[in-house]
């Protein structure tokens, strides 16, 4: 559990991920807001390839670009990852990896936040990447 909390600590501290969650990785108007929900929970009706079924889970980090009216405009879900990355392919081979996982994410915010789809993008936060001396 303490090595955990190390490994978290170093990369929130990583100017890589603070880089990330920073409203200036935003290109949003002044009147816009963004809205940060860490451990953002879900639960939606959701339908794959004809079968529907309930999705729930917990998102790292779901932030919100709302316009001035407070309706969601855009979003992006931040997503932890642990693994070890060895090779400088490992980043895209992880992505890959979890991409079914990440578009549910998306189709589960799509329907939450009312919005489509393709205004929601999201990004695996290696901490094996943030312990990485620059």
């Amino acid at each position: 559990h303490e090595e955990a909390l190390a490994v978290f600590q170093t990369a929130i501290d990583s100017p890589v991920i603070r880089q990330h969650l920073s409203r200036d990785s935003w290109s949003i108007d002044e009147t816009d807001s963004l809205e940060v929900l860490p451990e953002y929970p879900f639960r939606v009706l959701d339908q794959v390839a004809g079968e529907k079924g309930r999705l729930r889970g917990f998102i790292d980090v779901l932030v919100v670009h709302r316009n001035p009216h407070g309706k969601a405009i855009k979003a992006r879900i931040y997503d932890y990852k642990t693994d070890r990355l060895t090779t400088s392919d490992s980043e895209s081979e992880q992505r890959e990896h979890h991409r079914l996982q990440m578009e549910s994410y998306v189709r589960a915010m799509s329907t939450s936040l009312g919005i489509p789809k393709t205004s929601i993008d999201w990004e695996l936060l290696f901490t094996s990447l943030a312990a990485t001396p620059a």
